[in-house]
């Protein structure tokens, strides 16, 4: 079996698969058997004609896609489907401006700190009594949290995506590259930290000290970002080698 027809049995099976909602990995097994599943149609064709002939034969073997896509969306669980919709609310997988995709996870962390920190606020004041509590200093790290989470994961999420870029794209991929990734993972946590307590407190010694300890427990980010990383590589990697594909 050529290349060509290869992809020709691809884009028959990606045009029944591509319109189902469903998880990447539920989509990546649909894929696979059906591939299989057509492949063994057009092996079975290929024996009684030219390659041309069994493609037309094996399309109409295989059946209407778009009859096909409505079966397969029925098997599609609850589960998978709001994977499938959290996916797209991340922007899994990432596409387009890496600053763009970094913003909207920036403000996903952050609307989802505002949503924690309004309900500590309010069982607080709820048990205590005290709802003014929360406009003094004593609180201010507290509720700049929202603020915190958000440029922390604006900046993990950049991080993220350069790592995972680079284990997809082989261009891309360089020693000097990672290790400059895995240093600047290292050091995210403790350098926001610093700025923020030496904007609180105003001591360059003193928010050293504070943050130094983190130095040695921000370790574990690099490790982190590089698993993460590789194991999103495989499956963006397969998404797009059928995202490429034109159905139309």
């Amino acid at each position: 079996m050529t290349d060509a027809v290869l992809s020709q049995l691809k884009i028959i099976v990606e045009r029944a698969v591509r319109p189902v909602q469903a998880s990447l990995a539920s989509k990546r097994k649909m894929r696979e058997e059906l591939l299989a599943h057509i492949v063994a149609i057009f092996e079975d064709e290929a024996n009684t004609g030219d390659e041309q002939t069994a493609l037309s034969r094996t399309a109409a073997r295989f059946g209407a896609t778009a009859d096909l896509s409505e079966q397969l969306q029925a098997t599609v669980s609850v589960d998978e489907r709001v994977g499938g919709w959290l996916e797209t609310i991340v922007g899994f997988p990432p596409r387009g401006s890496m600053v763009v995709l970094a913003l909207r996870h920036a403000g996903l962390i952050a609307a989802l700190a505002v949503v924690a920190l309004s309900a500590a606020m309010a069982i607080h004041g709820l048990i205590t009594g005290a709802w003014n509590e929360w406009t003094t200093s004593v609180r201010l790290p507290a509720t700049l949290a929202p603020l915190n989470f958000g440029v922390l994961m604006f900046f993990a999420s950049l991080l993220g995506q350069s790592m995972t870029r680079a284990w997809v794209n082989p261009d891309e991929w360089s020693w000097p590259r990672i290790l400059a990734l895995c240093v600047a993972a290292w050091l995210l946590l403790p350098a926001w930290l610093f700025v923020l307590c030496l904007a609180l407190v105003g001591e360059p010694a003193s928010s050293v000290l504070d943050v130094g300890p983190l130095l040695l427990s921000s370790l574990l980010a690099p490790m982190v970002l590089v698993i993460v990383a590789r194991m999103c590589s495989d499956e963006i990697h397969h998404h797009e080698e059928w995202a490429c594909l034109k159905i139309d």
